[in-house]
C-alpha cells in the first residue's frame, strides 16, 4: 500500500433531529474526520529526491516553462530536528539543495518557497510572483496498517472519532500527533505536535495512535526494512477546510 495511507480516511457525524420537536434540528455536532499527513500534500521518493537534478524532479507540477525570471529560491526541510533553509538563483539545485536531499528521513516535509518574474499576458509587464510548494519524502514502499485502509478507518472511528464527537464542543478543531513505525512494525515515538487546546480530543488521540497493532513496516528501494515517520491528525470539518 504505496499511497493509500496518504487518502482522506474520515466519518461524519450527522445532524440530529430533536425528538421535542422534528421543525427543530438539534445544532449539528462536530464533524469529526481524521487524514494521514493530509491529501493537500505530494509525496516523493526517498531515491528519487537524493538523486534530483531540478525543482521539477521534487515538485512534478513545478510550472518551469512559463517563469521568465527567478528572483530566489529557497528549499527548507527539518534535519536532526532543525529546520535548514538553503537557497538557490533558478530551478537547478545547487550542490548544497541536492546534499540536505540526500539526508532526509522518510515523513520528512519538504518546502520550497520560489519569488520570480513573469510577463502579464495581458498588459506585456514583466510581473513579480510568488509560489509555494510542499511534499513529503516517502520509502520506496511505505509502511502499511493491517488490514488496509478500510480497517484503519473503522480502528479510528470507533476508538477515537466517534469518542471525541460525542463529547466535544462544536469549536473543536484539530489535534495532530506524530509516530514513528520502526523496522519491526512497532509504534514509537508518539508524540503531540499540535494541540487543540482541549486535552480530552489530545489525550483520545494520543492514546489511540499509541495502541496502534504492529504494522508492516517501510521498505527502500533495496528491499531493506527502514523507518518512517508519519503524522495523523483529527479535526472538525465544520470548522476547518480539512486541507
Amino acid at each position: 500500500m504505496k499511497s493509500s495511507l496518504f487518502a482522506l480516511l474520515g466519518l461524519s457525524v450527522l445532524m440530529g433531529v430533536d425528538p421535542m420537536n422534528n421543525n427543530s434540528p438539534v445544532p449539528a455536532e462536530p464533524d469529526m474526520q481524521y487524514e494521514i499527513y493530509g491529501n493537500a500534500f505530494q509525496r516523493a521518493k526517498m531515491e528519487k529526491l537524493a538523486n534530483a537534478a531540478t525543482l521539477s524532479d521534487i515538485f512534478p507540477n513545478f510550472p518551469a516553462s512559463w517563469i521568465e525570471e527567478y528572483i530566489n529560491v529557497e528549499l527548507a526541510v527539518m534535519i536532526d530536528g532543525e529546520l535548514t533553509k538553503v537557497t538557490g538563483t533558478n530551478d537547478t539545485l545547487n550542490p548544497e539543495q541536492k546534499s540536505i536531499l540526500k539526508k532526509l528521513d522518510p515523513g520528512t516535509l519538504i518546502m520550497m518557497d520560489a519569488d520570480y518574474r513573469r510577463t502579464n499576458a495581458v498588459t506585456g509587464v514583466l510581473e513579480p510572483g510568488h509560489m509555494h510548494h510542499r511534499t513529503f519524502a516517502v520509502p520506496e514502499t511505505e509502511a502499511s496498517y493491517p488490514g488496509g485502509p478500510e480497517a484503519m478507518a473503522k480502528y479510528f472511528s470507533d476508538a477515537c472519532t466517534w469518542p471525541i464527537a460525542a463529547q466535544m464542543d462544536p469549536s473543536f478543531k484539530e489535534s495532530v500527533v506524530q509516530f514513528t513505525i520502526d523496522e519491526k512494525g512497532n509504534v514509537t515515538d508518539v508524540r503531540l505536535l499540535w494541540s487543540s487546546g482541549n486535552t480530552l480530543a489530545d489525550g483520545c488521540l494520543f492514546e489511540t495512535v499509541s495502541r496502534m497493532p504492529v504494522w508492516t513496516p517501510a521498505r527502500n528501494s533495496k528491499d531493506k526494512k527502514m523507518k518512517q515517520t508519519i503524522s495523523v491528525r483529527i479535526y472538525n470539518a465544520a470548522q476547518t477546510s480539512g486541507c
